[in-house]
């Protein structure tokens, strides 16, 4: 059983996939913060919630809760997550297959019209 709370409450907010070796856990919780800290227990849940964004974190590049807290990994600069993509429609009508077919014909319309203005 398990008598820090603050250790309980971080090790709740873990995604599930990554809850391993609880044991090993908890010892290097109590190594990093012998009495209950409620800022550090905040830190490191904020943290984790950041690296379980990241691409990494979704590819599987992860280590284990009791390697990630001997690390001090909530102190480790995170990238923000990429900017979703913006939906693309293509302007013609019928649309285009694809964006890189749009974007070719784009080129070619511009380019047909130069020639009919006599441009270059």
């Amino acid at each position: 059983m398990d008598v820090r709370p603050d250790f309980v409450r971080w090790w709740q907010s873990l995604p599930p996939d990554w809850r391993e070796a609880r044991l090993d856990a908890r010892r290097e919780w109590i190594k990093a913060c012998p009495r209950p800290n409620a800022a550090f227990e905040q830190r490191c849940i904020e943290a984790v919630a950041a690296h379980s964004r990241t691409e990494k974190w979704r590819l599987g590049y992860r280590t284990t809760p009791a390697k990630w807290i001997r690390g001090g990994r909530w102190d480790d600069y995170v990238e923000p997550a990429p900017a979703a993509r913006q939906e693309w429609t293509c302007p013609h009508d019928p649309p285009c297959h694809a964006r890189a077919w749009c974007v070719e014909g784009v080129r070619d319309e511009r380019d047909r019209q130069r020639a009919e203005r006599g441009g270059a």
